[in-house]
């Protein structure tokens, strides 16, 4: 990886670790209900930062990212728990 590439995912993990906490087992149904609305909030938080449309072109309102940073998105929203709104991993499986 690039040292953009690698200072992109250090972005991701830091932003996953604060709005998300880094735990694996805070997925979003697992807080008495709560995880739903709690998981909206924080997808609004990527919607902010144009990580739901990473791979979109500009002219769509994307970031016209480069392969490797949905991968590293996708990565570290695995490794989080966190989720993904269905768009920062391309096409992938969340």
């Amino acid at each position: 990886m690039s040292a953009e590439d690698r200072a992109f995912r250090a972005i991701v993990t830091a932003f996953l670790d604060e709005h998300w906490g880094g735990r694996a087992d805070r997925g979003a149904d697992g807080e008495g209900g709560g995880g739903r609305a709690r998981a909206r909030d924080f997808e609004r938080g990527l919607a902010e930062h144009g990580w739901l449309t990473m791979a979109w072109p500009r002219a769509y309102g994307g970031l016209e990212a480069t392969h490797v940073e949905p991968m590293s998105f996708a990565d570290e929203s695995a490794r989080s728990g966190a989720p993904t709104g269905g768009q920062g991993a391309w096409s992938a499986p969340c």
